[in-house]
């Protein structure tokens, strides 16, 4: 049945929200103004890129470094961007490659999750189907992809670890340059996502109930916007809505904040840097515990409420063990690429390198831990009232620092020189180019997702067949959008970082 037809003069209400939408999303100045704007940024990317690279075949000179002028033209020729985007990163490291591919399929789960979550939020012809669907087996990998996204905080711990703490050893000095270089990275992409849901798709949307897309983008976002370049979504006031994934990008930023002083106190003590890891741990857990309790929080979808992302799903405390585990497994693995420092670790990994049946048991454990961790959200949907409190509190507290040391285990054998199998499974230029877009990946995604929610004019019926399709045509348009986002904006802003 189409919602628009079958609105009759009679619902005076209902007509008038939507005419009223109507008349607000016509194309406007700022719509316009934004257009115009990423239409400079596009097509003055290619322009340079052909500039550059017709001068340099008529003179047989790299031009692009002989004047302060070029070399800024320079950051932004298409041509270049494109050939670094296909440049393997990790070319020092071969082992860190599988990384790569572990960033990719976890996004993958996290728009999946997402395709089932948007799905609820449409008008739905038989939200009865809804229900029994999330209380099945078989789908308990769906709507617990919460954990994958603890799975880039633990990349982020690793990374920042295995890149900076090499750098302190040999320096006795902190810089604070890591910080800016940080921003950079993360406001380009972020910037291009505000103004995309905010000037650009509101313009588009015409469904009967996109006056709540318009409210989100037109009347919230701008009192919040301050909430969401600032990295504190997580610690909005009531009410204050705009972009409500940032809650990520503000967690990440916070542990980002404390992250590099502890890997320098890491790099010139490791006695001292250990004990304040291990003591923000264990502040991380007593919060968590007192908050399950205090709040009657549950991992269970159907016992949530809204103390559960106000105190719980959306802070640093109850997020920060998951990045903790990423920087103590970088610290283990920089151990272990030097024996000198620490040969029993040396001597361990060798071992799972030597012996193939210690690294099939790696990945039995692993897998079997992954397994009964995402799968074990079943038995709290469907028998909630048979588990004891305590069993609640603990899958909740434990549950994705588990997941993420599962994810660790299964890893190792690739990170410690073995299963090259793996590597090339997961380490492919493929997932090395699909890794650089993961950010904009998830920044962009779920806009397009709640426009098409928002924007439908019939009742949509539910069923995994659809699920399975939205889910393969939000994440195409998704590394699409991500790759111009990349190449256009992202890139040339970092390439000018680099210049000097």
């Amino acid at each position: 049945m189409c919602i628009r037809d079958s609105i009759k003069e009679e619902d005076v209400t209902f007509k008038d929200i939507l005419l009223e939408h109507q008349e607000k999303s016509k194309v406007g100045m700022s719509f316009l103004i934004t257009l115009m704007f990423f239409c400079i940024f596009i097509f003055g990317s290619i322009i340079c890129g052909i500039y550059i690279h017709f001068q340099q075949e008529g003179t047989g000179q790299n031009i692009s470094r002989k004047t302060n002028l070029m070399k800024i033209v320079s950051c932004f020729d298409i041509v270049d961007n494109f050939q670094r985007f296909l440049q393997d990163d990790n070319r020092h490291d071969q082992n860190l490659k599988v990384f790569e591919g572990i960033r990719v399929i976890m996004l993958a789960w996290i728009i999946y999750g997402h395709t089932f979550g948007v799905a609820t939020r449409a008008p739905l012809h038989n939200p009865q189907d809804l229900l029994s669907f999330a209380k099945e087996f078989s789908k308990a990998h769906i709507y617990n992809a919460t954990f994958t996204v603890d799975s880039f905080f633990f990349l982020a711990g690793f990374f920042l670890t295995f890149i900076t703490f090499q750098q302190y050893k040999r320096s006795n000095k902190f810089t604070w340059m890591i910080y800016l270089h940080r921003l950079i990275r993360l406001y380009p992409g972020l910037i291009c996502t505000y103004v995309l849901a905010c000037f650009i798709l509101p313009s588009f949307g015409n469904g009967p109930v996109t006056s709540q897309l318009y409210y989100d983008t037109q009347v919230a976002c701008p009192k919040a916007w301050y909430y969401v370049f600032l990295f504190i979504y997580n610690f909005r006031p009531e009410g204050a809505q705009c972009l409500g994934f940032v809650w990520y990008l503000a967690n990440d930023f916070q542990m980002f904040i404390v992250a590099p002083p502890l890997v320098w106190l890491l790099s010139r003590s490791a006695k001292a840097g250990l004990i304040v890891i291990f003591s923000l741990l264990f502040f991380s857990y007593t919060t968590q515990i007192y908050l399950a309790y205090h709040f009657n929080l549950s991992p269970s979808f159907f016992k949530q409420g809204q103390d559960y992302i106000s105190w719980y799903y959306e802070f640093a405390w109850s997020r920060c063990p998951t990045y903790i585990i990423g920087i103590l497994l970088a610290y283990l693995y920089i151990l272990y690429k030097d024996p000198r420092n620490h040969p029993t670790i040396a001597a361990g990994a060798s071992m799972i390198r030597n012996y193939r049946f210690l690294r099939i048991l790696c990945y039995i454990i692993s897998l079997l831990g992954l397994f009964y961790i995402i799968q074990g959200l079943y038995w709290f949907h469907n028998y909630p009232d048979s588990i004891p409190r305590v069993v609640e509190v603990l899958y909740l507290i434990f549950s994705r620092s588990l997941f993420i040391l599962c994810l660790a285990l299964f890893v190792t054998p690739c990170i410690v020189g073995q299963s090259k199998w793996m590597k090339t499974l997961l380490g492919n230029p493929l997932m090395t180019a699909l890794g650089k877009l993961t950010y904009g990946q998830y920044l962009l995604h779920l806009i397009f997702m709640v426009f098409y929610v928002h924007s439908s004019h019939r009742s949509v019926y539910f069923e995994y067949g659809h699920l399975f399709f939205n889910f393969w045509t939000y994440w195409i348009i998704g590394l699409i959008a991500a790759f111009i986002m990349f190449i256009f904006f992202e890139l040339p802003i970092v390439n000018l970082e680099r210049y000097k």
